[in-house]
């Protein structure tokens, strides 16, 4: 018993050193894409990014509604980022890193949502799957 709640204690660590946020907790064989989990912290830190941008935060830009969004992100070059509106929010997703999460080509990106006179930043992670960019976090 003890043994478990040690590796579940683990389990709920920071990224390894030099590793991106966000990175998954979970990650190891026969992790799926699908299944990956993210520290307390992260998901904290997107319920707040949610709750300052009331629920619009999905860029409204017709060039970036739906697939496009994930192959804007996967075409972004270090450094770069995508200025977005999204109702009466303005936004942008920056690439932090591009980066191997398990057996998955990711990017690692930091999103900002600005609506009046409140912001708010997470990230999210974006990876290469069956030749598409997908929105993983």
């Amino acid at each position: 018993m003890l043994q478990f709640i040690l590796l579940s204690a683990l389990s709920l660590a920071a990224p390894a050193a030099g590793k991106v946020e966000p990175y998954p907790v979970n990650l190891g064989p026969g992790t799926g894409l699908r299944s990956l989990q993210f520290s307390p912290a992260i998901i904290a830190e997107r319920q707040n990014f949610n709750n300052v941008a009331a629920g619009s935060f999905r860029p409204t830009d017709d060039h970036l509604r739906g697939p496009a969004l994930a192959k804007a992100v996967g075409a972004l070059k270090s450094g770069a980022k995508i200025e977005f509106n999204a109702n009466t929010n303005r936004g942008t997703i920056e690439l932090l890193a591009n980066d191997r999460v398990g057996a998955w080509t990711c990017k690692q990106v930091l999103w900002t949502i600005v609506r009046k006179k409140a912001s708010a930043q997470r990230h999210g992670l974006f990876c290469m799957d069956g030749g598409n960019w997908t929105e993983i976090w």
